[in-house]
């Protein structure tokens, strides 16, 4: 389900308890004589306070007035179930009474609602009318999520180069999928020529911002080394030109960030690092808690491997239960499926543990 963006809008500053009595007595006389500002800015205080009730009684007054930010506020107020019943339905309406307003919240949100069916009928082509409004004016979620539509077709026709430029958009405001993406558009040529230079700088510029996905490429981009075939204009020919120089000291630097931020994949080349002693010094115990955490997620050779330590020995104490139980997981594991090498191997690990 795509996010929702909940930020209550606040037009006030100072709260009603740092203000003078004077003040406070004013904006009140203010308040109670229809007075739309006044209202507003007493409906969002009282809910920043978490007087929910009190905060609804007066953003609604300002609302019932046609105040787009206190419509937006009603609901926000409707969604989260602040000072009244949660209800989905009047959160759409009032949502939609502010995005007609012109707010870019509102109309983020409500592309979320018809976007995921909430409150409302789902509807991909009112989702994307939404997002569109939102995008247009520098909104970077609803950005992301119109270039998302565009890339799968979802309530418009797909197309790979218009999700090119909303990701672009998206990116460039420092939103961390949009970059992501960007870094696969560029890698695939999916929508803008295919450039391995951009299509790193873009993984790169993720990974920074906490994507473990991107970490992950990144890492393995070290431990391999990428060349490409690319045009040298001094010389006029095709020669290969060095993306990543093979470093293994930035392989595992990278590779932690990812298993660190729950990674799976990147969990188990960890643990294959300190097996192996590849760029780090060999530590069976390291290798097995690596190992665990990224067969828990589901990660057939991580699996296989936990079934081996405990065979072995290595990391943790022998148990031949477990090791089998591990080894069996992997076997049958249909969603990260084994490869050959290693199914044969568990097998035969398998027939010697049940003894025939």
């Amino acid at each position: 389900m795509k996010k929702i963006l909940l930020i209550f809008l606040l037009a006030f500053v100072l709260a009603p308890v740092q203000a003078q009595d004077d003040e406070l007595d004013l904006l009140f006389e203010q308040a109670a004589n229809g007075d739309i500002e006044a209202q507003k800015i007493i409906g969002a205080t009282y809910i920043q306070d978490g007087d929910y009730e009190m905060g609804v009684r007066w953003t609604l007054k300002a609302a019932k007035q046609g105040d787009a930010e206190a419509e937006y506020n009603m609901g926000f107020c409707y969604f989260k179930g602040l000072g009244v019943e949660q209800d989905y339905p009047q959160a759409v309406a009032w949502f939609l009474k502010a995005a007609e307003g012109g707010i870019v919240d509102a109309q983020y949100n409500l592309a979320v609602c018809y976007d995921n069916g909430l409150g409302v009928a789902q509807d991909y082509k009112e989702a994307v009318k939404w997002y569109t409004k939102a995008a247009k004016q520098g909104d970077a979620d609803a950005q992301f999520h119109l270039a998302s539509c565009y890339e799968n077709g979802d309530g418009v026709k797909q197309s790979y180069s218009d999700a090119a430029k909303w990701y672009r958009k998206a990116a460039e405001q420092g939103d961390v999928d949009a970059q992501y993406k960007l870094g696969v558009f560029y890698n695939q040529g999916k929508g803008v020529t295919a450039d391995f230079d951009e299509s790193i700088g873009w993984f790169v510029k993720a990974a920074k911002n906490g994507d473990a996905e991107s970490q992950y490429i990144i890492s393995q981009c070290f431990e391999e080394g990428i060349t490409y075939p690319g045009y040298d204009d001094y010389y006029e020919e095709w020669v290969e030109l060095e993306a990543v120089p093979k470093d293994l000291r930035s392989a595992v630097y990278w590779c932690r960030k990812a298993a660190l931020g729950g990674h799976a994949k990147a969990q188990s080349k960890m643990g294959y690092y300190y097996y192996t002693g590849t760029g780090l010094p060999i530590n069976f115990t390291q290798a097995f808690f690596w190992f665990y955490k990224a067969a828990e997620q589901g990660d057939a050779f991580a699996q296989f491997t936990v079934g081996n330590c405990y065979l072995k020995g290595h990391g943790v104490e022998k148990d031949k239960k477990q090791a089998q139980l591990w080894l069996e997981r992997a076997l049958y594991n249909e969603k990260d499926v084994l490869e050959a090498e290693f199914k044969e191997s568990a097998k035969f690990l398998l027939k010697q543990l049940r003894g025939f």
